[in-house]
């Protein structure tokens, strides 16, 4: 049964195929109720927890990009344009805009949401503030207001660039076990 037509077309497939299924029940079985995906959370296929999960109502959340605006120093007032996908990095992450950003000196012609009013600091330069969403979903995208940030391609007379306010909305996706702590929200 070791060599030949045999164990080539029978005994080898079949092993193969006893192998998945025995893995499909493992999976099952790790998963087939909360007692056991809290044990080991890390055993569970995800797919399996959010179906034990779906029981009682619940689903897991997903991840969520973290947002903010960037603050960008200039040495003159002269109108800018901050085209979309436009990359920033601070803190070896990146962010991008999601739309085009005009930037303009007088507020009089300021016409939609995508312009920008260049203003006066009292250094003698010029701000703006331009909205940015991480490129990567997660907590680590969440930075302090005055974080140093860093475009890609600076504008010009750029000086400096940071971060307005603190960056908000990061979230990582729920893990197999972080679901069961809010069963109690759940209908049970």
């Amino acid at each position: 049964l070791r060599v030949g037509t045999l164990h080539n077309l029978l005994v080898y497939y079949h092993a193969v195929l006893a192998t998945a299924l025995q893995e499909n029940v493992n999976d099952y079985l790790n998963a087939r109720s909360l007692a056991a995906i809290q044990a080991d959370p890390a055993l569970a296929d995800p797919a399996l927890v959010d179906d034990a999960l779906s029981n009682f109502r619940l689903t897991r959340k997903e991840g969520a990009a973290a947002a903010g605006d960037v603050a960008v120093v200039k040495d003159n007032d002269l109108t800018v344009t901050i085209g979309v996908g436009a990359e920033f990095t601070a803190n070896g992450r990146m962010y991008v805009t999601q739309a085009v950003y005009t930037a303009k000196a007088e507020a009089g012609l300021i016409n939609s949401a995508a312009d920008r009013l260049i203003t006066r600091r009292a250094d003698g330069n010029y701000v703006f503030t331009v909205p940015v969403v991480a490129a990567e979903v997660g907590e680590a995208g969440r930075v302090p207001k005055d974080t140093v940030v860093v475009p890609a391609a600076p504008p010009t007379g750029f000086v400096a660039a940071y971060a307005a306010g603190d960056f908000t909305d990061g979230r990582d996706a729920e893990t197999n076990a972080a679901p069961g702590l809010r069963l109690p929200q759940g209908a049970a």
